[in-house]
């Protein structure tokens, strides 16, 4: 593309992107199909909106210490695909698992303020990681 011969996708760790967003530093926007999915009102913009996370609770893992991880997706159709997924191992019984929303600053105060509280595996959207692959 004319113009964009000096911009570079650099792939960067979400805990820095985040500690980064909040001291003002930079902005984490999420996509416009991931906010509308989350309940945002069609055509909203997703600068300045927080960045939703879609969770099943049912089909938490465990992780390599044996403790329950949640997984984390960035995209509410790829819960679903994980959702799926779980049912057709565990032999679908038709049963509906709801998938949850909340929010990554939610997800890190759950994380930083309560021990109780799981794991998370943070999963970014397949298409970034694509993206990300095919550029490099």
């Amino acid at each position: 593309m004319e113009g964009m011969e000096k911009v570079d996708i650099i792939p960067y760790p979400l805990g820095q992107a985040f500690e980064l967003m909040e001291n003002d530093k930079a902005i984490i926007i999420p996509s416009q199909t991931s906010i509308e999915a989350a309940g945002a009102p069609a055509g909203v913009s997703p600068v300045g909106q927080q960045i939703p996370l879609f969770a099943c609770m049912e089909i938490s893992q465990q992780d390599d210490s044996g403790k329950p991880s949640l997984p984390l997706f960035f995209e509410k159709e790829e819960a679903k695909e994980a959702i799926d997924a779980a049912l057709e191992m565990d032999g679908d019984s038709g049963e509906e698992f709801p998938i949850q929303v909340l929010s990554l600053q939610r997800a890190v105060q759950l994380l930083a303020t309560v021990p109780e509280s799981p794991a998370f595996t943070f999963l970014p959207p397949n298409k970034s990681l694509n993206h990300i692959k095919d550029y490099l």
